[in-house]
């Protein structure tokens, strides 16, 4: 008994580490970061090998931290009793926080000073357009029209690295992803809100059976269609289902893992750089 009891402690213990690492790299959104960086890659991977990282890339990881962190900063300004536990962590790390933001800012800055016009034009719009994306969230942008605007931006901004670096000729693979990708990330969206409800249940907009089940239906018939469109990826278009499944039952999770069970499941996607390509 004594023995089975040690067992047990021990196996909570290393669920506490494991959990409060998850929470730390969520808290600063490293999470999120590998997302895109996988996410990027992917949609790379849809039209030549991946050699070496391709232009643009440092500076998308880095734009990535800072909006982020200053997404949780803005969360962080609007904590009550009844905020999640996610909300009420930016909250007690602001000063992080507002460290990678601003850290997050400089090395964006500095890597964007190397990069090629094409990415670098590419990289201004979509700042400008998350610009537009937070002066909306500042003038009451909720709900819906928020998580679509979010998952717009989201995609635009993996898709740069990929679309510049890709040959003309091969970009309707891009868009085909991109698209797919933001499919994704909408119910991923959906999941999120869902599970942080209290945090805007006053609101009245969180997104319903309806709504999801849309979501994933239009995400279906767009996967067949890239599969009929484009057959030498089946196995990407496969990979690109399974993760929006996951998306859409990520409620079904115990609170503490759907964020990084969401993230990192997005993140899986960057293995295909790994595949030989057909």
């Amino acid at each position: 008994m004594e023995r089975t009891g040690s067992h047990l402690r021990g196996i909570e213990a290393t669920s506490r580490l494991f959990s409060g690492a998850l929470h730390a790299l969520e808290t600063v959104s490293v999470d999120v970061l590998a997302g895109v960086v996988g996410s990027s890659l992917f949609l790379v991977s849809l039209v030549s090998p991946v050699h070496s990282l391709p232009p643009g890339l440092w500076a998308l990881g880095a734009a990535v931290l800072a909006v982020y962190n200053l997404d949780h900063l803005l969360d962080a300004s609007q904590t009550d009793p009844d905020s999640t536990a996610r909300r009420r962590r930016y909250a007690d790390h602001r000063g992080i926080l507002a460290t990678v933001f601003v850290c997050a800012v400089i090395a964006g800055l500095v890597s964007a000073l190397s990069l090629p016009g094409e990415v670098w034009m590419a990289g201004s719009s979509v700042a400008a357009y998350q610009a537009l994306y937070f002066v909306g969230l500042r003038f009451g942008l909720r709900g819906t029209a928020k998580r679509l605007m979010a998952t717009v931006g989201w995609a635009a901004g993996i898709a740069i690295p990929a679309w510049c670096a890709a040959p003309t000729s091969a970009r309707t693979e891009i868009v085909v992803g991109a698209g797919l990708l933001s499919l994704l990330g909408w119910i991923n969206l959906q999941s999120y809100a869902l599970v942080d409800a209290s945090a805007e249940a006053d609101r009245g907009h969180m997104p319903g059976l309806v709504l999801r089940a849309t979501a994933i239906s239009i995400a279906g018939v767009g996967l067949v269609g890239a599969s009929l469109a484009f057959p030498e990826h089946a196995g990407r278009w496969a990979a690109l289902g399974g993760v929006a499944l996951v998306q859409f039952f990520l409620v079904k999770l115990p609170s503490d893992y759907v964020h990084p069970v969401g993230e990192w499941s997005i993140a899986l996607l960057g293995l295909f750089i790994l595949a030989p390509m057909t």
